[in-house]
């Protein structure tokens, strides 16, 4: 459920509040991480703390 799409990521950075939160500058920079990932075909946010949530849910047969 922590584990946001690049689609909601995009969206987040492309917004006023990322804006507000980062800068324009660093909101704008990460929108086009994002947009990056998405032309390579990626669906998940590519954060470290996004990818350790992926490996979980990927593995959660054998952790739980």
């Amino acid at each position: 459920e922590d584990v946001a799409t690049i689609d909601h990521v995009l969206a987040f950075f492309e917004s006023e509040k990322a804006a507000g939160i980062f800068g324009a500058d660093k909101a704008k920079a990460m929108a086009a991480h994002a947009r990056d990932v998405k032309a390579a075909g990626g669906k998940w946010c590519d954060c470290p703390a996004c990818t350790a949530g992926r490996v979980v849910i990927e593995n959660a047969d054998v952790i739980l």
